[in-house]
């Protein structure tokens, strides 16, 4: 700390505040959240170090107005953007944009395999787990339906099994399955789990994907790439 106490200590322990608050924005994937955290951090930072030339007398007149800025901005933001809805993740962390290689489970590993991978017991088959669904509203919402897509030709493994069933509609080489929810509500901060897919045959070049989850009127969508496993 440059001082302490009084105006500047105040300043400085907002200032961190909002360095808090931007690291745990960023490590939630609200990467503009973050941003706009840090930039609050920042600026605060600078007033409270005099890098900004302001006189001591008008550093409280100052930091008030930046302070209720900030308040008016971020009440503006919540307004405008706030709204329940679910983000889907994989391995805990917001499934668009991932890059997802497949791995190979061979028969000593036990226990459930959270990542996408191949079973040596059945080598020509690939499996897509653990995507949930997470509610990131603050009312309780009711999942209708999932949509699975994928660039290529893929089948699901044992078509009259219940769970992901494959759509009739085909477009644009993409081939779609379709997953329905049993009644009942998530609610905030509580996820629901979709089904793993089983597909085949195992991909042997790059394939994109896309999940869409629907409730209401609303929806959510997530699109990643599977990576064959390595050789």
């Amino acid at each position: 700390m440059t001082e302490s106490g009084g105006l500047p200590g105040f300043i400085e322990m907002v200032a961190l505040a909002f360095t808090f608050v931007a690291v745990e924005r960023f490590a939630d994937g609200k990467f503009l959240q973050s941003a706009i955290a840090l930039t609050i951090a920042v600026v605060l930072y600078l007033v409270q170090t005099k890098h900004l030339k302001i006189k001591q007398k008008g550093r409280w007149a100052v930091s008030t107005t930046l302070l209720m800025s900030c308040v008016l901005i971020g009440l503006f933001w919540w307004s405008v953007n706030h709204h329940a809805g679910f983000v889907l993740l994989y391995q805990g962390r917001p499934l668009n944009g991932q890059t997802v290689p497949l791995i190979v489970r061979s028969a000593s590993m036990t226990g459930r395999e959270c990542r996408m991978f191949i079973d040596l017991n059945n080598p020509t088959l690939f499996v897509v787990p653990c995507i949930v669904g997470r509610n990131d509203g603050d009312v309780t919402l009711q999942p209708d339906a999932a949509y699975l897509s994928f660039n290529a030709p893929i089948q699901k493994f044992q078509l009259n099994a219940p769970g992901w069933q494959p759509l009739s509609s085909q477009s644009s080489g993409w081939t779609t399955f379709g997953l329905s929810f049993y009644r009942g509500g998530i609610d905030p901060e509580h996820a629901v789990a979709l089904e793993d897919f089983i597909g085949t045959p195992v991909p042997r070049t790059p394939i994109r994907a896309k999940i869409t989850l629907m409730w209401g009127r609303q929806e959510t969508s997530a699109e990643f790439a599977i990576l064959p496993p390595a050789n």
